[in-house]
C-alpha cells in the first residue's frame, strides 16, 4: 500500500504539472487530487523538491520503457524506429504538453540539485539500456563493431535528446529518414560476395 500511494501522489502532481505547469501546482492541489489528506503526502515526501524529483524519475522512466524495452534484444531498429514514431505522433512523452516542455525540466534542474541528480541517473539508466542492445546487436554483427558499443550508446542518447529539444523548439525534424539514414550508419557492413 504505501508504494502504491506514493505512485498516486507521483501520478496526480504529473497531471498537475502537465496541465498547469511544473511550478504551479501546490502540495494542497496535489494532495487534492490525489485524495489523501496533506499530512499523508509528508509520509512520503520531505517537500515539493522531492516530489517534484519522482515526478521527473517517473516521466523520464516512462519515455526510457516507451522507447527502449522492445521484445528482441539487441533490435536497435526497433528502437530506432519506436522513437521514429513517437516523434511523428507528437507524443507527449518527446513534445511535452502546452505548460511543461524541455526547458522547463532543465530549468528544475538548474533550481534542484535533487532533481538533477535524479535526471542525470535516469539519463545514465537510458544509456546502460542503449548499450545493451548495441551489445546484443554487435554479437550478432547487426550493429557495426568497430566503435565500442558505450560509445555508440552515447551518441544514441545525444541525437536523441537533441531531437526532443527540436521538438520543443518547434523545429521541423524529418523522423522517417533520420532513422533511416541512422542505421545504415550503424549498420555492420555486410560481407562481400565472391564473384560469381
Amino acid at each position: 500500500m504505501g508504494n502504491d500511494t506514493h505512485q498516486i501522489f507521483v501520478t496526480a502532481a504529473l497531471e498537475l504539472m502537465e496541465e498547469h505547469g511544473m511550478e504551479t501546482p501546490t502540495i494542497r492541489a496535489v494532495c487534492t487530487r490525489a485524495g489523501f489528506a496533506r499530512a499523508t503526502f509528508y509520509e512520503y515526501f520531505k517537500d515539493r523538491e522531492t516530489l517534484t524529483a519522482a515526478v521527473v524519475d517517473r516521466l523520464v522512466s516512462d519515455i526510457v520503457r516507451a522507447l527502449v524495452d522492445v521484445d528482441r534484444p539487441g533490435d536497435l531498429a526497433a528502437v530506432v524506429q519506436n522513437f521514429a514514431m513517437a516523434i511523428a505522433g507528437n507524443h507527449r512523452l518527446l513534445s511535452g504538453t502546452k505548460h511543461w516542455r524541455l526547458r522547463h525540466t532543465l530549468a528544475a534542474c538548474e533550481n534542484s540539485e535533487l532533481v538533477q541528480t535524479g535526471y542525470v541517473r535516469m539519463l545514465e539508466d537510458a544509456r546502460h539500456k542503449l548499450k545493451e542492445h548495441v551489445v546484443a546487436g554487435q554479437r550478432e554483427r547487426r550493429i557495426r563493431d568497430d566503435i565500442a558499443a558505450d560509445t555508440i550508446a552515447g551518441m544514441l542518447l545525444g541525437l536523441a535528446y537533441g531531437a526532443i529539444a527540436l521538438i520543443s523548439l518547434g523545429y521541423p525534424v524529418n523522423q522517417s529518414e533520420a532513422a533511416e539514414g541512422l542505421m545504415k550508419l550503424l549498420s555492420a557492413p555486410q560481407a562481400s560476395q565472391p564473384n560469381a
